[in-house]
């Protein structure tokens, strides 16, 4: 067990102990994220919210540090967008190095932009031909405007009670499912009691929350393990497909009288100075 798990889920002495000894830097922590969203929150109200983005684009993310299956639901939904006729990019941090060699895999043929600056990279990825963009873990990054936001949570990974950063892997609490348009909870292995736990948990902070279910299966890249979506129930498949439907339909208002003849890249890395970078 790393010393990251030890302090976040250890039950021993030594590990509450531990969260207790980082909970005053939970709290600030708790503090700005409050304060972050109520900023932005203020601003959405008002004539000094975010401009229109450069493409429809659809949120994958999640209130998690760590692993929920965000890559191969971006990659599902980068499929079903391009089921329907669309055209779209995949627009990603890039925390980790191998992250877009994982998407290169699940997604071929659809252009992969990697910068820090998720606004840029949508500009970006519409000169490369994209009409619309999925966004791989930007429920946090609220700069770039969005039709949807889906936010996943870990039926493997959950856990009570909630703690935040420092103290527990949350980013924000679980009222923040607020913004979402919908829930989904990934299982890779977690029996039916502990999501219908999660799912009850769900329901209480934010009632009237479309939740899907989906289960991620094991598939296989040259270098790691990566996962992909397996199946869905019918009626949760309807709420997600449904959301993915609504970001194309917006891409077919705003692209189609447009049309693309330049080269569409696989993969272009955006430095946080200067012009793009091509990834070899």
């Amino acid at each position: 067990m790393s010393l990251v798990t030890a302090l976040w889920e250890g039950k021993g002495l030594v590990g509450r102990s531990a969260r207790l000894l980082v909970t005053p830097a939970e709290w600030l922590f708790t503090t700005m994220v409050a304060r972050r969203n109520a900023a932005y929150d203020r601003s959405s109200k008002s004539s000094r919210s975010s401009p229109r983005a450069a493409l429809p684009s659809l949120s994958v993310g999640n209130l998690t540090v760590g692993g929920t299956g965000k890559t191969p639901v971006a990659a599902w939904c980068t499929q079903q967008l391009q089921a329907r006729g669309a055209r779209p990019a995949i627009v990603l941090r890039g925390y980790g190095d191998d992250e877009w060699r994982v998407h290169a895999v699940l997604s071929p043929n659809v252009p992969v932009i990697v910068s820090p600056d998720r606004v840029a990279a949508v500009i970006v990825a519409k000169t490369r031909g994209a009409d619309c963009a999925v966004l791989d873990d930007a429920f946090q990054h609220r700069r770039v405007a969005r039709v949807a936001d889906f936010v996943l949570v870990s039926a493997d990974r959950w856990c009570e009670p909630v703690r935040l950063l420092p103290a527990g892997p949350f980013r924000e609490p679980m009222a923040s499912l607020a913004r979402a348009t919908v829930g989904i909870i990934t299982v890779k292995s977690a029996d039916n009691d502990r999501v219908e736990q999660l799912e009850r948990v769900i329901r209480q902070e934010v009632p009237r929350l479309p939740i899907a279910v989906i289960r991620l299966q094991p598939g296989h890249c040259t270098w790691r393990q990566c996962f992909r979506v397996e199946c869905c129930r019918r009626t949760e498949t309807r709420t997600v497909t449904r959301t993915v439907t609504q970001t194309f339909t917006r891409t077919h208002r705003r692209t189609h009288s447009q049309t693309h003849t330049g080269p569409r890249r696989r993969c272009c890395h955006i430095p946080r100075h200067g012009s793009p970078g091509e990834r070899s």
